[in-house]
């Protein structure tokens, strides 16, 4: 039975999620375990940003993902100029992802996200040996990371299955 992490990039998910619906919230919980399907879900990371101080909602939302047995993963907020940006997000998922996978904790990798970013770090995997699926909305997957993946799923066709 093939082994299944699941990778998501959390603001890329938000963010793509409200242009398919304004109102659309997604089960985190529910998602991971659409996408592995009968396979075996290893495990779920989550990765996202947090502010200085964090508001009690972030916090909140990230403590129910823990009550879930998904991993957290933050990264801070950053101030450029007059906007707050997310700093390291990319990084660190691309850097899980990568570690996990030398180590052969799992035998495929789902990544949740649309974002060219990551291509060199699917191609890294696939040249180990790895399967890598990649999940996003049609709206936020880019040409270049939709040609690396092994398998694309376009999140819009089963967003029924994890919305909250």
């Amino acid at each position: 039975m093939f082994r299944v992490m699941v990778f998501i990039d959390g603001s890329n998910v938000m963010y793509t999620a409200k242009l398919l619906r304004a109102n659309f919230r997604v089960s985190y919980l529910k998602l991971a375990q659409t996408l592995a399907g009968s396979r075996m879900l290893v495990r779920t990371y989550y990765f996202g940003s947090e502010g200085t101080p964090p508001p009690q909602k972030q916090i909140d939302f990230y403590e129910k993902l823990k009550r879930l047995r998904i991993n957290v993963i933050k990264r801070p907020v950053r101030r450029k100029g007059d906007r707050m940006i997310e700093k390291g997000v990319d990084v660190a998922l691309t850097t899980e992802m990568l570690s996990l996978g030398f180590m052969n904790a799992y035998d495929i990798a789902i990544l949740v996200s649309g974002d060219n970013d990551y291509v060199g770090a699917v191609q890294k995997l696939k040249d180990v040996g790895k399967i890598v699926e990649v999940a996003a909305f049609e709206c936020g997957l880019g040409r270049e990371l939709r040609l690396s993946a092994d398998k694309v799923i376009i999140l819009d066709d089963i967003a029924d299955s994890f919305e909250l």
